[in-house]
C-alpha cells in the first residue's frame, strides 16, 4: 500500500497494543480512542489515499466499532480489521466483529 502511494495507519483498542503495531507492520499507530477523538474534533484524520488497519478487532465495542467505519466510509479511507473472533471480546456491548466475520466467512481470510 505505502509502494502504491497510500498512507497506512494503524489503531489498536489497548496502547501497547498500538505501539507493537507499530513496530511489527512499521506504521504510524495510536489507540482507537485517539483517533475517533480526532474524527469528532475533527478534521477527519482519514481520507481516500488512507488504508486503516485495525489489529485485535474483538475488543473494539460495537459502538467504536460503527463510529470507526463511519469515519472510513466519511473519509473514503480503505478499512482492515484484523482478530480473532475467539479471542476476548470487547469489555463494553460488543461481539459484532465476530458476527461480521461468521456472516462473512468465505470472505474472511484466515
Amino acid at each position: 500500500w505505502k509502494r502504491s502511494g497510500f498512507v497506512v495507519k494503524g489503531a489498536a483498542v489497548k496502547g501497547e497494543a498500538a505501539r507493537l503495531l507499530a513496530k511489527e507492520a512499521e506504521v504510524e499507530s495510536e489507540t482507537v480512542a485517539a483517533l475517533l477523538t480526532q474524527f469528532r474534533r475533527g478534521p477527519n484524520p482519514v481520507d481516500a489515499r488512507t488504508v486503516l488497519i485495525v489489529d485485535e478487532a474483538s475488543t473494539l465495542s460495537d459502538w467504536d466499532l460503527g463510529e470507526v467505519i463511519a469515519m472510513c466510509a466519511e473519509g473514503g479511507a480503505c478499512l482492515r480489521l484484523i482478530g480473532d473472533p475467539a479471542q476476548h471480546s470487547s469489555v463494553q456491548a460488543g461481539g459484532s466483529w465476530a458476527h461480521l466475520v461468521n456472516s462473512f466467512a468465505v470472505d474472511t481470510p484466515e
